[in-house]
């Protein structure tokens, strides 16, 4: 007799309202891994446990998708996988081949910085002019060769060389931009051959030392010229000296 107890079921999964979540649909780490799990429903948004198989395809703008296959973890399908190129991506969730709900998109950063992937570059690299400051960049990047975008990183550059027989080092310092690249400025006013150590914990940073760093003469200055010879002392007029 009445009432009577009945038991609804969920209907047909919709592809429409399938849904994602977990850490594979938020902003990530390059070269960490990351989940995404895949929650079907019906067309009213009950849940079903995903029947069939899935995959995901990933991309990033200007370069072809990857396909990530997705493994039964009953009710869901789980699919992980690992970005080690920084920037924005876009990634869709496949049932049996056909477009499940609508696509997400997240952004890959940098990890933390590694002295020998991080790079130097700039003029003030290879050249410089006595008494003209000159500069270059240090660029940090991380175990895959991606631009850190923060700064705060204490590196060290040293330039120095052996002219004659005097060992010369040159002052020189390090704005850094808060953007993951660092100013390096000196003032070399001894010309001649130097080598330039850039280092991060103690480590040279990327192809550090640099060698062969050339510092020319600068401008002519007449307070610093000289003059010596024997006319300087005195002679014979129209005679030779």
């Amino acid at each position: 007799g009445s009432p009577w107890t009945i038991m609804v079921q969920p209907g047909p999964m919709s592809l429409a309202t399938t849904t994602s979540f977990g850490a594979g649909i938020s902003n990530r780490v390059a070269g960490v891994s990351a989940t995404l799990f895949v929650q079907a429903r019906d067309a009213y948004s009950n849940n079903l446990t995903v029947s069939g198989t899935g995959f995901i395809t990933v991309e990033r703008p200007g370069t072809a998708s990857v396909t990530v296959p997705c493994v039964s973890a009953a009710p869901l399908l789980s699919c992980s996988y690992i970005l080690t190129v920084s920037g924005t991506y876009s990634q869709q969730v496949y049932l049996s081949n056909a477009v499940a709900g609508a696509p997400t998109t997240f952004a890959v950063t940098a990890s933390t910085i590694n002295p020998a992937t991080t790079t130097s570059s700039g003029a003030g690299i290879t050249v410089a002019t006595a008494g003209t400051y000159a500069t270059f960049t240090i660029t940090a990047r991380d175990g895959y060769g991606n631009a850190v975008s923060d700064g705060g990183a204490s590196f060290s550059a040293v330039i120095g060389g052996v002219i004659g027989t005097t060992s010369v080092t040159v002052r020189s310092s390090i704005t850094d931009h808060k953007t993951g690249q660092y100013l390096v400025g000196y003032d070399a006013t001894v010309t001649g051959t130097y080598s330039i150590y850039v280092s991060l914990f103690s480590i040279n940073a990327g192809s550090s030392p640099y060698i062969g760093l050339l510092v020319v003469p600068g401008a002519v200055s007449a307070p610093a010229s000289t003059a010596f010879g024997s006319g300087l002392k005195g002679g014979l007029v129209n005679a030779p000296v």
